[in-house]
């Protein structure tokens, strides 16, 4: 058999080094696992740990872990779907992207933990008053978590959701764009989720999601035409109170909306209903 024969076709290859990545992303995946098992035990018992100071400390250690470990796996995650071929890819980045979700918000909430329990180390009455106003003053002025909006493909509730999901999201300086990927995904539902299942969840997908958003919900002409359409289907009010107030405010909702998108009274005042 001649040296050329002996040579690994370029698809044998390919399904070599799959197949390797896939084994370290197994390993990873692993180690992440027993990471987080430990740290949600922690958190379990911290209300009845002895030595809340050192529970604390080994919780911020693990943390650090995780985070270190979820940045590791992001790039074998990326380099599996470059090596994936067509047929298998939507399925390999739904996946992918469903369990890279599933830590970030895992590790999202033992963040959450470490910080609102941070042990007071601080000894003697003063120290302790001092320490009480400040936490008295933080809770006065803290906000509650935000309810991000959910979209599920309605155009007329497309301006509402992305002026919410940028104050809220898009806007924080704080959040990597993997991180405002991940909240992204996971406020959209229905078609609007169908859009994006493609993209992995990687920080330069981020950008490429919202683009594909915007190009099918977000321009100006298809929300006019949606809001032109829905008050071409209002249905005719009846006598009834009820009726005529629905009417109403559902007129004046898509008339506010056009306005608000430059569509002058004028282009729709002669407008005749069913």
């Amino acid at each position: 058999m001649s040296d050329e024969e002996q040579q690994p076709t370029q698809a044998e290859q390919l399904a070599t080094k799959l197949a390797k990545l896939k084994l370290k992303r197994r390993g990873q995946r692993a180690q992440m696992t027993r990471l987080f098992n430990r740290a949600e035990q922690l958190t379990s018992t911290f209300a009845a740990a002895e030595n809340k100071t050192e529970a604390h400390r080994i919780l911020t250690a693990l943390n650090t872990q995780l985070t270190q470990k979820y940045e590791s796996l992001t790039k074998i995650e990326e380099d599996i779907l470059d090596n994936t071929d067509e047929a298998s890819y939507d399925a390999a980045s739904q996946e992918s992207g469903d369990y890279m979700s599933e830590i970030f918000e895992r590790n999202d909430k033992i963040t959450d933990f470490i910080k609102n329990n941070k042990p007071n180390n601080a000894t003697g009455p003063s120290a302790n008053s001092d320490t009480a106003t400040q936490d008295t003053s933080k809770k006065t002025v803290a906000l509650p978590k935000l309810q991000l909006k959910t979209f599920s493909g309605n155009v007329l509730e497309w301006v509402s959701f992305y002026d919410t999901f940028k104050s809220s999201i898009h806007n924080d300086k704080n959040l990597e764009n993997i991180q405002k990927f991940t909240y992204l995904r996971s406020v959209l539902t229905d078609e609007a989720a169908r859009t994006i299942s493609g993209l992995a969840l990687t920080n330069s997908n981020y950008d490429h999601a919202l683009e594909l958003l915007i190009e099918r919900y977000g321009q100006n002409h298809l929300i006019i035409d949606a809001h032109m359409t829905a008050l071409w289907q209002i249905p005719q009010p009846t006598s009834d109170i009820n009726s005529l107030r629905l009417f109403y405010d559902t007129l004046e909702s898509h008339i506010r909306g056009l306005q608000s998108l430059g569509k002058e009274e004028n282009a729709y005042e002669n407008f005749s209903f069913p």
